[in-house]
């Protein structure tokens, strides 16, 4: 789902860490980050309302109002930092911002 956002949506890397839940609506398939307000294609909606379920079951009583949360961020409201993003991105031939720069093109 990280990928997807940068990768199809070329959201930067401090925008998608920095979305909030109230700015997606997997249901209403928008996403609305910054006053954006962008379709949402079938693979990104599916992969957020999956992370959203999976977001829900392993931190139920978070408050954080972001979308992406650690278990370090899920009981604080801060937004997941850079190291973090990057550390789900190694393993693939291109980083987050190399996705963005690639879709923007």
């Amino acid at each position: 789902m990280v990928v997807a956002l940068p990768g199809i949506h070329a959201l930067p890397a401090r925008q998608t860490r920095a979305m909030l839940l109230e700015q997606v609506d997997p249901a209403g398939r928008r996403l609305d980050p910054e006053g954006l307000n962008r379709p949402l294609d079938d693979y990104t909606t599916e992969a957020i309302a999956d992370y959203i379920a999976y977001r829900h079951r392993r931190w139920p009583n978070s408050t954080n109002p972001h979308l992406l949360i650690s278990r370090n961020t899920a009981t604080m409201t801060t937004s997941v930092g850079t190291f973090w993003m990057d550390k789900l991105v190694k393993d693939l031939p291109a980083g987050v911002d190399r996705l963005r720069q690639d879709r923007v093109l």
